[in-house]
């Protein structure tokens, strides 16, 4: 808990890294705008808490409801790949039948008139 002036070992990397820094991004999705989550894949950035991308642009992390708009997720990209989502059950890594899915738009509100 408290460091005693003794150095202890970082922490292992885990068995899929993709996984435990999409649920790390999922569990910290509430902070503050100006939070960097570090994770095993680097230091996520937000500017709106909807898209998260890696410090490196590799990275790319978007909340996106379903069609049915009953659904909340996480999906995530690498290099523009579609790599899989995270959720409230857990991580759902890209499989053969998953559908080609691109990242949302940023969209913003747009400005409002000044009063004269």
């Amino acid at each position: 808990m408290f460091s005693m002036g003794v150095e202890e070992p970082p922490l292992p990397a885990p068995r899929d890294p993709v996984a435990a820094s999409a649920s790390k991004l999922w569990a910290e999705r509430v902070n503050p705008i100006w939070w960097q989550t570090r994770t095993w894949l680097g230091e996520w950035l937000t500017e709106d808490r909807l898209t998260w991308r890696t410090k490196d642009g590799h990275w790319r992390a978007q909340i996106q409801r379903s069609a049915n708009r009953r659904h909340v997720f996480m999906a995530v990209w690498h290099d523009g790949m579609y790599a899989g989502f995270r959720d409230d059950t857990g991580w759902h890594p890209t499989t053969a039948r998953s559908r080609k899915r691109a990242p949302h738009p940023v969209v913003r509100s747009l400005p409002l008139p000044l009063a004269s």
